[in-house]
């Protein structure tokens, strides 16, 4: 039986802030996790975690994202951002 490398939320949370550290370095200036579950789509089982990500652009930038991470190999094979309106 294979070792899954993905245990459990916290190393799923892990893997989506290495992704994104990779990514934006930085200029992350917060990020905050609102949701992780274990999935499962067909055969096909998986992490999914939300979260809110505030980048440090000028004027602080904000977005919803969401990931859905292998919890066999830690790949990131899914993601979906949702940009925040701003209330005017």
């Amino acid at each position: 039986m294979e070792e899954k490398k993905i245990r459990d939320a916290l190393d799923a949370e892990c893997a989506v802030r290495r992704k994104l550290e990779a990514q934006y370095g930085d200029q992350i200036k917060e990020l905050s996790c609102t949701k992780i579950w274990y999935s499962t789509a067909g055969s096909k089982e998986f992490w999914d975690v939300e979260a809110t990500l505030r980048l440090k652009k000028g004027k602080v930038k904000q977005k919803n994202i969401r990931y859905q991470v292998d919890p066999t190999t830690g790949d990131i094979f899914g993601y979906q951002e949702t940009p925040i309106r701003q209330k005017w």
